[in-house]
């Protein structure tokens, strides 16, 4: 699976109430959001199905919440790449600078910090997690 394929699942999952609000103040205001409705919410679980915990979704969230808690140019880049697959944007022929402008960041910066984010996404689901196999048991 492609990453743009796999971001583009995980953005639907997070839009179907699948995970928490990524509108926070910093760090621990994350951490205390999870902590007190866990990972996939207060309850709301997309039309009364449980939550997808064992896809490529929840996957891209765990690297993206590591990706926030490893230091401050972690956080922007992991909030950089939420913005732009999870808040949308009237105007599509200036999106990224629109986002942006709502992150207060200069262009050439967000765009650099989201290709820097998918870089580390692509590393990160590449990795032992990315790169399980099944084990065929004979009895």
């Amino acid at each position: 699976m492609q990453l743009d394929d796999a971001l583009e699942r995980w953005a639907r999952w997070c839009h179907q109430g699948q995970i928490v609000p990524t509108q926070t103040s910093s760090q621990t205001a994350l951490l205390m959001e999870i902590l007190a409705t866990g990972i996939t919410g207060p309850g709301n679980n997309g039309g009364g199905k449980g939550p997808i915990l064992d896809g490529i979704e929840p996957r891209i969230e765990a690297a993206l919440m590591a990706m926030a808690a490893s230091g401050d140019v972690g956080h922007r880049r992991a909030l950089v790449l939420r913005t732009e697959y999870l808040v949308p944007v009237l105007e599509s022929g200036r999106a990224q600078e629109v986002r942006a402008i709502r992150l207060g960041l200069p262009l050439t910066k967000y765009r650099k910090d989201l290709m820097n984010a998918r870089r580390a996404l692509a590393s990160a689901l590449e990795g032992p997690v990315g790169r399980r196999t099944s084990t065929n048991r004979q009895s």
